[in-house]
């Protein structure tokens, strides 16, 4: 085998050898870790490996000349193929198989099985229902190929992996298991039971539609993907998508032992029956970092994770959209143990009861610099977090937009106690009491936050609990329908705070702030003048203070304290990094502080991803720029300091969000690079932003699952450029993925632009629609620029596999789009537009794209015109070599349309049913083919066609309608030439040019077109039922050959 491969499989040996705390390191930092391994171990220490290498797709134990996957798990179990295998029945390995394992034997110590590249692509179809599931009882790495090149299926027949026996390590490298399915038994694809120190690894892999499922109700079964007890699971780099459990754990299910996600993606499992829609752990430790879990759904509660008798650890991550149906916890729920989130978005998780992102019984919840919004408990309390008999803290995060059918818009809590630190919880709704926190039994304790615009149907619009404490904080703007409209408290000790409104309480109305505090009251409410809640800089959103805020320089700095630190000084504010918590020499109230930045800090100057408070020169990233720009009212410019050149920016703690107006400059696309490390989306541009402007730098491997852009999501008001830049191998995966690149612009927006030049966009991918960008009535101008290898590739109806237009005009100049594709409409265009919309293709080459249908281009409605531009070997599986338009009219001018090819009909151009009109001028068709279809170049169905100054040349169809042209309307031909085109087939009409209509040829010639079939009519033109009018033209050379020939020239059926 290749070095390279030999070393890739020792440096996996070497992390089991050397693993601590059983947690794998991550993915991309094996080569440094590898490097420093291989140089501290004598050659003579060295455990060198016997790989095995499967070489057939074939899944049996037959004594033959290759071996299978199951053959080479079992030689691997058994350890020495001296005397016969167990796992083979006994038998010896052939002559054959021993190639296979280095022709060793006694084999020693194998635990590391490969795939021939010969089989990449080829599933290894299981036979499960006769020979059962792969048994593993002995260390062993399999690596695959790559998930879309190795590929496991059971078939729905029989789990995959079965792993058993003492201190056992199985790890899965890049490949995919599917359909493994076990009835009554869990574990659908695979099995662990490995005691002592087993892990189960999966690593850069994909598991989907998996099940375990039962026969009846009488039965249960856990883990849809994976069942482990007693074995640690280590997921990372992977994906798990689709899984089901009739009872828990959709995907992973695991008792007695820890799991460990990291940047991985879970989405779209299910429990029939009980909880935890992704994972279920009971005793045990589940850690999520960098990791996207979205569109799960338990029956029960947890609808992506389930733990009791654990804890929770989630960093850098995302919950979205999971839902808990009928009981707790939409994203997680926690019994007995803690939760942990930092650095991490929930949002769009719902809960039937209780908890809309985190329910948590009998433990501590903390949550630092996150954002939980918009999430829901639908039929009792806690929209965002619900937590009884535990302690309780919020820091430096926003908790914004949740609700409750009851109380609690954004917390509840009992039986506990409640600290709130540098927060935001803005616009939360209750349909009982405390629009944005409900306490029953237990304190709440506010320091520099800002709590405003929730609002109860009861009591207590901001908060409802019987003892609060509020330091340094501003609690206004709320509201609710019985009374109490910010604060509903039994006892209620304010310090240095400003209250809107003090209806229900026993605070004095204070407008000046004589005693510390400012309170109103419902006549005279204040206002604490507060901008929208947006990304001013930092890690999460926040309200500022708008000049003229009462709450400005208005705090105590002896408050400004963490008091579940030792009271330690708080030392930024909500924003976190370098936004310091006093500023001008006292603290603001609330969560945001009051700051100026000089904008000569717009320099980046240091290429690590961080946010760690330090803006000294040399220390300043791109992270901590964008969030200094976004802290800068007003339009910005960043730049980046030349010592950085050439250096990656490797990111690591996510997207960065873009919230006001700037331009992005880099030193050019080979020196400034930012790579995502295919573990989220590079930028992501507010509604707040008018026009943001990129130049000169290179965005690589951004990557987002069922979401928009995985490079950049706009959803800005205004202009997106994009000019001399790269990006290249981003990705929005799964069946909801539009944009792999680029995404703009939403359904009825107006006003909105981008403009893409003198740029590359390159091998980027999208699951649905847009391989490279996706634009929502957003017009796009393309400009100078090379669209190649782009790809929309994963739903049936996935279109655009360059570039997805909705609603809008779209101008492409001087640019090329190659080598791009679509599984449905448009290899390189697919435009969906209003009646007026029209997309321009001006000086440009589209060339070598697929679809099924518009091999290159795929429009319905509005106008498209095609001028200077050539469009060559584009390939349809159905209609539209080149293009299909449906209602949709059509300019060709000055072009050039050659060797595209279609199945259907329009080797070239197919314009389907609904009057639309088409004119071509000036433009050459040749080598055009439709194999099965009507019009070897263009095929028109209904509209009034013209064609001028043209040439068709040697186009073809099989299907004997139109070698070159076949039109159900009218059609003009004036001053052109047709030569050297055929129609073939059963029954063969007009061997250039067939017409259903009038068909009128002025000044033209017709030259060597044949009709050839059965049934020939009309070497050259066939009219069927209409006049045909020729003046001043030349018919020579035109042929019919059949059984049935009639018309070598001209045959009009009346």
């Amino acid at each position: 085998m290749l070095m390279t491969s030999w070393l890739r499989l020792l440096a996996r040996r070497l992390s089991f050898l050397n693993r601590s705390g059983r947690r794998r390191p991550r993915r991309r930092q094996r080569p440094s870790s590898l490097q420093g391994s291989l140089s501290l171990e004598r050659l003579e220490d060295r455990v060198l490996l016997s790989a095995l290498t499967v070489n057939s797709t074939l899944d049996n134990t037959t004594s033959d000349a290759v071996l299978t996957l199951r053959e080479a798990v079992a030689v691997v179990n058994d350890g020495d193929v001296s005397d016969g295998i167990a796992g083979l029945g006994g038998r010896m390995l052939s002559a054959g198989e021993l190639a296979q394992i280095g022709g060793k034997d006694p084999l020693g110590t194998n635990d590391s099985i490969g795939f021939d590249s010969a089989l990449d692509g080829t599933p290894i179809l299981l036979d499960g229902a006769t020979l059962g599931d792969i048994s593993v009882t002995a260390d062993v790495v399999i690596v695959g190929n790559g998930k879309a090149d190795t590929i496991i299926d059971a078939q729905n027949a029989s789990r995959i992996f079965n792993v058993s026996g003492v201190d056992v390590d199985l790890t899965l490298d890049s490949l995919t298991l599917q359909n493994g399915q076990t009835v009554n038994e869990n574990g659908g694809a695979i099995l662990s039971t490995a005691t002592g120190n087993s892990t189960l690894s999966i690593v850069d892999s994909r598991l989907t539609g998996n099940s375990a499922t039962v026969s009846n109700a009488a039965y249960n079964a856990d883990g849809g993907a994976i069942y482990a007890e007693y074995s640690h699971v280590d997921i990372s780099d992977s994906t798990l998508t689709d899984n089901t459990a009739y009872r828990h754990g959709g995907a992973v299910a695991a008792e007695n032992g820890n799991v460990a996600i990291t940047d991985s993606t879970l989405t779209g499992n299910t429990t029939t029956t009980g909880s935890g829609g992704a994972v279920f752990a009971d005793d045990g430790m589940v850690t999520v970092i960098d990791s996207t879990l979205s569109g799960n759904v338990a029956d029960e509660s947890g609808g992506a994770i389930y733990v009791i008798d654990g804890s929770v650890t989630v960093t850098g991550s995302q919950f979205v959209e999971n839902a808990a149906l009928s009981s707790r916890g939409g994203g997680i729920f926690a019994k007995d143990g803690m939760v942990s989130v930092e650095h991490s978005t929930f949002s769009g998780n719902t809960a039937g009861v209780d908890g809309g992102a985190i329910f948590s019984g009998e433990g501590n919840v903390t949550i630092a610099n996150s954002q939980l919004s918009d999430n829901h408990a639908q039929g009792d309390k806690g929209g965002a977090v619900y937590s009884r008999g535990g302690v309780v803290t919020v820091t430096g995060s926003t908790l914004s937009g949740n609700s409750a059918g009851r109380g609690g818009g954004a917390i509840y809590f009992d039986l506990g106690n409640l600290t709130i630190i540098n927060a935001q919880l803005s616009g939360n709704s209750a349909g009982a009491r405390g629009g944005a926190i409900y306490s029953e039994r237990s304190p709440v304790h506010v320091v520099n936050s800002t709590i405003v615009l929730n609002t109860s149907d009861d009591r207590g619009g901001g908060i409802s609990a019987e003892d609060v404490t509020v330091q340094n904080s501003i609690i206004a703007l709320n509201t609710a329908v019985i009374d109490e409209t910010d604060i509903r408290a039994d006892t209620l000790t304010i310090d240095h705070s400003l209250i809107g409104d003090n209806t229900g309480t026993s605070l004095a109305e204070d407008q000046t702030g004589a005693s510390g505090s400012f309170v109103g009251t419902a006549l005279n409410p204040i206002d604490p003048l507060l901008g929208p809640l947006k990304n001013n800089g930092g890690l999460v959103e926040t309200h500022a203070l708008l000049a003229g805020s009462l709450a400005i320089d208005s705090g105590d700095n002896s408050l400004a304290v963490d008091a579940t630190n030792a009271n330690a000084a708080l030392t930024t504010d909500g924003r976190g990094g370098f936004f310091a918590r006093i500023s001008n020499t006292i603290v603001d109230m609330g969560a945001f502080e009051v700051q100026t930045f000089d904008p000569a800090l717009l320099v980046v100057d240091n290429a690590t991803d961080e946010f760690d408070g330090d803006l000294s020169d040399g220390d300043r990233s791109l992270r901590e720029v964008i969030a200094l720009a976004n802290a800068i009212a007003g339009a910005n410019t960043i730049t980046f300091d030349s010592s950085i050149d050439g250096s990656t920016i490797l990111l690591t703690m996510g997207q960065m969000t873009i919230s006001e107006d700037v331009t992005i400059t880099g030193n050019g696309s080979v020196n400034t690079i930012i790579d995502a490390q295919s573990s989220s989306r590079i930028f992501d541009i507010t509604s707040d932003v008018g026009d943001v402007s990129i130049t000169g730098m290179t965005l690589q491997n951004g990557f987002v699952f069922n979401a928009d852009g995985g490079a950049i999501r706009s959803l800005q008001t205004g202009t997106l450029s994009i000019t001399d830049s790269t990006l290249n191998g981003n990705t929005a995966a799964g069946d909801d993925g539009r944009g792999g690149a680029i995404a703009i612009g939403s359904y009825g927006a107006s006003g909105i632009a981008l403009n893409v030049t003198g740029s590359l966009l390159a091998s980027n991918i999208a699951g649905e629609y847009g391989g490279a960008i996706y634009a929502s009535d957003a017009a796009v101008s393309i400009t100078d620029s090379t669209l190649t290898d782009n790809h929309a590739n994963e739903d049936l109806d996935a279109s655009g596999g360059a570039l997805f237009i909705r609603g809008d005009n779209a101008t492409i100049t001087g640019s090329t789009l190659s080598g791009n594709t679509a599984i449905d409409h448009g290899g390189a265009i697919r435009a969906s537009q209003d009646a007026y919309g029209t997309l321009s293709i001006q000086s440009s080459t589209l060339k070598g794209n697929q679809a099924s249908s518009g091999g290159a281009v795929d429009v319905l409605y509005g106008d498209v015109q095609i001028t200077g531009s050539t469009l060559a070997d584009n390939i349809a599986s159905g209609r539209g070599g080149a293009i299909e338009l449906l209602q949709t009219n059509l300019t060709i001018t000055d072009s050039t349309l050659r060797d595209n090819s279609a199945t259907g009909s329009g080797g070239a151009v197919y314009s389907g049913s609904f009057t639309a009109t088409t004119s071509i001028s000036g433009s050459t068709f040749r080598g055009n083919q439709s194999l099965n279809g009507r019009g070897g170049a263009v095929n028109v169905e209904s509209g009034e066609v013209t064609i001028s100054d043209s040439v068709f040349d040697d186009n073809s169809t099989g299907d004997g309608f139109g070698g070159a042209v076949s039109v159900d309307d009218e059609i003009t031909v004036l001053r052109s030439t047709f030569s050297n085109n055929t129609a073939m087939g059963d029954r063969v009409e007009g061997g250039a040019l067939h017409a259903t209509s009038d068909v009128t040829v002025i000044d033209s010639l017709f030259s060597g077109n044949s009709a050839i079939g059965e049934e020939a009519h009309g070497g050259a033109i066939y009219s069927e039922g209409s006049d045909v009018t020729i003046i001043n033209s030349t018919l020579t050379g035109n042929s019919v050959n059949g059984d049935d020939a009639r018309g070598g020239g001209v045959y009009g059926d009346s």
